[in-house]
């Protein structure tokens, strides 16, 4: 049990909760872009009132927490990550009505390439 609790600690916390602020590029681009097309394309579906498959993309917690299919984020490669296949209509296909424009996608590439920095709104 002591060594599980150590593991948490030791590596996946600081994984899932980087420990360093955002910058201030780094809020400028997920308010700019990256909260706007969360906004208009997913929170019908995966924010307050709804979320199909458990997936939450309001919150900071909740992208993090990821969903029924797991994490959204692959935090040791952002490239692999599930909510980046599903914009790019690889494994699931996110939004199913209609495929994300190539700049949006490009956004949220560039995004979790970044480290997916999500300010904390006070």
């Amino acid at each position: 049990m002591v060594c599980r609790v150590l593991f948490l600690v030791l590596f996946v916390i600081p994984a899932v909760c980087p420990a360093a602020e955002p910058t201030k590029a780094q809020v400028e681009f997920f308010e700019k872009k990256i909260r706007p097309l969360f906004a208009e394309k997913c929170h019908s579906c995966h924010g307050s009132e709804k979320q199909k498959s458990g997936l939450r993309l309001d919150t900071k917690d909740g992208f993090l927490a990821g969903g029924d299919s797991g994490p959204a984020y692959n935090t040791e490669k952002p490239e692999e990550s599930l909510l980046l296949d599903a914009v790019r209509y690889k494994r699931i296909e996110m939004p199913p009505d209609r495929k994300l424009a190539e700049d949006e996608i490009d956004a949220i590439a560039k995004w979790l390439k970044d480290g997916a920095a999500w300010p904390i709104v006070k």
